[in-house]
């Protein structure tokens, strides 16, 4: 399985990726949207990761210096170095739960994927736990927490 990659690796090949909330994935029958290469705009200030997501590239978001908040699906199993050394992400909306979180692998947690963990971190609920790290989507698919 292919768990680290960066988003530099295929310049100047004909390669072509999928897009989804602003974010290129390397295209193929077998891979579709599972590894994420990098932002289409580094303008964003969110974005919402594709739920086939497993693998995040290094420096995927980088240079998102507005980049506030992502949606990040529990499929994703890897988070490559500095994919999210990008300045200003403080709220990372969580597919799954806490347990699920701790076990994905975050390469250089402590210095450049630093505002991933540090980040505050809301974890998925279809209904009002009473707990103020809940989240669940409003009636627009935004995500809210609860």
């Amino acid at each position: 399985t292919l768990m680290s990659i960066h988003k530099s690796a295929f310049e100047g090949c004909n390669i072509t990726f999928k897009e989804y909330d602003n974010a290129l994935y390397l295209d193929s029958e077998t891979t579709e949207y599972k590894y994420l290469i990098e932002v289409k705009d580094n303008t964003i200030t969110s974005c919402n990761i594709h739920e086939n997501t497993k693998v995040i590239a290094m420096s995927a978001f980088s240079t998102c210096y507005n980049l506030q908040s992502i949606i990040l699906p529990v499929s994703v199993t890897h988070v490559n170095a500095s994919a999210f050394n990008c300045g200003k992400l403080s709220m990372i909306y969580y597919c799954g739960d806490e347990s699920a979180f701790n076990k994905i692998i975050i390469d250089n947690e402590n210095t450049y994927n630093s505002e991933l963990v540090n980040g505050t971190k809301y974890y998925y609920s279809e209904t009002d736990t009473g707990a103020n790290n809940i989240w669940h989507y409003d009636d627009n698919g935004n995500p809210v927490v609860w």
